[in-house]
Formats: structure tokens, C-alpha cells, sequence
């Protein structure tokens, strides 16, 4: 399963989303035969990051949030900032301004949690581009010049 999702990986990086959602949806079946269900979670985290380009976002969400129940009954929060952060994504590109915040606020208050440095970055640069797409031009300023701060760390 985990070659599988290097080579979806690889494939992904080279432009070959078909192939690579090919190779990731291989490795999601064989973790669920395994009955790992944190190690599914992230496949299928994996699965949607392909899906968001190859399918669309409303699959995509739809498998992060299926991620996103499981990781939780699992108390992975590594794993549960990043989905987070994947659905506040989704809801940023949809102009859905209260329930990307919701998400990626969830995501960086895990990340600081767990002193997550890059994560807290990557997480304030998508609340940089919301308060950006809301025309805060201010806070988005603050944000992405306080992300940099960190990830300078």
C-alpha cells in the first residue's frame, strides 16, 4: 500500500492524475482489507488531495470528511489538522468565507497544539488568502508576514 502511494505520489508531481488517483485508490483497498483504520484515513486523505484536480472538490470533500470521522474516533491529530485544513481549502476556492475559516481555524489551533511549525505556517497563508478574498487587504498582510515569521523558524 505504501508503494502504491508512492508511485500515486510521483504521479501526481509529474501531471498524471489519472494514474496517480489510479495508484492511490490501490493502496486505499489494500488498507481497508487490513482493517487499519488510521492508516485508511490517510490514504483516503490522499485519495481526495488527487480527487480535488482529477474529479472535482465535491468528491474530494466528501472523502475528507469520511477521513475526517474516522481520524477523530482515532485521535490522530496530525492527520486531523491537515484534513481540516484540506476542507477549509475547498471552502476557500468555493467563496465559502464562515466555513473555510471554521475549518482552517480547527486546523491551526491543532498544529499549535502540537508546535506543528510548517503546519502553522501553511495554515495562516490560507487564512492570509481568505481575509484576501474578503478584502481585508490588513489582516491579510498581517497573516502571510506572521506566517513567514514562523516558518522562518
Amino acid at each position: 500500500a505504501s508503494i502504491y502511494s508512492i508511485l500515486g505520489n510521483m504521479y501526481h508531481e509529474i501531471g498524471y492524475d489519472s494514474l496517480a488517483f489510479h495508484y492511490h485508490k490501490l493502496g486505499l483497498d489494500i488498507r481497508k482489507s487490513f482493517n487499519n483504520k488510521l492508516l485508511y484515513a490517510q490514504s483516503l486523505n490522499n485519495l481526495a488531495n488527487i480527487a480535488r484536480s482529477y474529479y472535482g472538490k465535491d468528491s474530494a470533500l466528501s472523502m475528507y470528511k469520511e477521513a475526517l470521522i474516522i481520524t477523530r474516533a482515532n485521535n490522530s491529530q496530525r492527520l486531523e489538522s491537515a484534513l481540516l485544513n484540506n476542507i477549509g481549502e475547498i471552502y476557500l476556492d468555493w467563496n465559502e468565507y464562515k466555513k473555510s475559516e471554521y475549518f482552517l481555524n480547527q486546523s491551526l489551533e491543532i498544529k499549535e497544539k502540537l508546535n506543528d511549525i510548517y503546519g502553522i505556517a501553511y495554515t495562516i497563508q490560507n487564512l492570509s488568502r481568505l481575509s484576501f478574498k474578503e478584502k481585508q487587504l490588513k489582516r491579510s498582510e498581517e497573516l502571510i508576514l506572521n506566517g513567514l515569521s514562523i516558518a522562518q523558524q
